[in-house]
């Protein structure tokens, strides 16, 4: 019903930037790793060994205001980076920034490795959480979209020419894809908005998987070449027939 959908156009436009939940929880991620830091230095946790306890007192091996000033450069790095787009984030990869990769004879050995290998240690898995954080904005993105173009299609008895088309009297704007920072992309024929996704090709709206088939249609959504939404419901077609049909929309190779 038309009065519907509007409640859930106006709920779903209250919905604050994911972004901010997560620079919150990043910042409270570093307190906690700052104060294992301390902790260890005076030997008063469980993650500090013996061996820790002794290293950490050579003043060598273990230097707690450097790893907390690593643990600083890392996450302030991951905070800078978590509003942007994927394409625009130039994020510190931590192996690497540390020199574990390079020389692992030269880390071993080198000053502070205790305190460089507590920072691989207790290092959340920070990709990952920004890249779950994109997927969640390209859904929200997705469903403002989707509300609006079934507004629309409610009031003119057809979907919207252009996404442009609901901008002001169903949307503020049109929403970006959270990987390129571009608008969302649209299909009115097919009835399907899409993200790029990851590899940040626009393949046309394919939704062919690289690799095996994911039963999780959410997941599954974003490991294929395109992130697709369809403004009607997924067809009934099997999954493979579908990938390979809309792979190629205008029949080309």
């Amino acid at each position: 019903p038309r009065s519907a959908l509007r409640r859930l156009s106006e709920a779903v436009s209250d919905v604050t930037p994911l972004d901010h939940g997560l620079r919150r929880s990043l910042k409270g991620e570093y307190h906690i790793s700052t104060n294992t830091v301390d902790e260890v230095g005076e030997g008063k946790t469980e993650f500090a060994s013996n061996s820790l306890k002794k290293l950490s007192r050579s003043g060598y091996c273990f230097q707690p205001n450097k790893t907390k000033a690593m643990f600083a450069e890392v996450y302030r790095n991951y905070i800078e980076n978590a509003p942007l787009p994927a394409k625009d984030r130039k994020l510190i990869h931590i192996e690497e920034r540390l020199g574990f990769k390079q020389n692992r004879l030269a880390y071993f050995l080198g000053p502070n490795n205790a305190g460089r290998t507590m920072v691989l240690l207790l290092l959340p898995a920070t990709e990952a959480v920004l890249e779950a954080s994109t997927r969640s904005r390209g859904n929200l993105a997705a469903t403002k979209i989707i509300v609006a173009s079934r507004r629309y299609e409610i009031d003119h008895g057809e979907l919207p020419p252009t996404l442009d088309s609901l901008v002001p009297d169903y949307l503020d704007v049109v929403p970006a894809d959270p990987y390129d920072g571009r608008p969302m992309r649209y299909d009115r024929d097919r009835a399907i908005i899409y993200s790029v996704g990851e590899d940040l090709i626009d393949s046309g709206g394919s939704e062919l998987m690289p690799g095996e088939s994911i039963d999780d249609e959410n997941v599954a959504r974003w490991e294929a070449q395109d992130a697709v939404f369809h403004l009607h419901g997924r067809p009934e077609t099997g999954k493979e027939e579908a990938s390979v049909g809309q792979a190629m929309p205008d029949g080309r190779d």
